[in-house]
């Protein structure tokens, strides 16, 4: 993995990102954490859960997420691979 200098720090920091070093102790739960993102959005669990704390007799049906194997093939990737 490489560090993050010259222009790659200089454009996260005139974006206002903060960049630190955690020299790959939680690598593994950032990866953890991202897959759960992709899936939530992909699948649109958290938007259904707002849907369905609402009032969502009178809303009608709620339409379906996407696989993320669906994502992975549209993206040009084989999903058994």
């Amino acid at each position: 993995m490489r560090d993050f200098d010259g222009p790659i720090l200089n454009t996260f920091l005139w974006a206002g990102i903060t960049v630190t070093n955690g020299s790959g102790s939680l690598a593994k739960d950032a990866h953890d954490h991202a897959l759960a993102l992709l899936i939530d959005v992909l699948q649109q669990i958290t938007a259904a859960d707002q849907f369905v704390c609402g009032s969502w007799l009178a809303k009608g049906e709620y339409p379906y997420g996407s696989k993320v194997s669906s994502f992975l093939v549209e993206a040009g990737q084989d999903a058994r691979q």
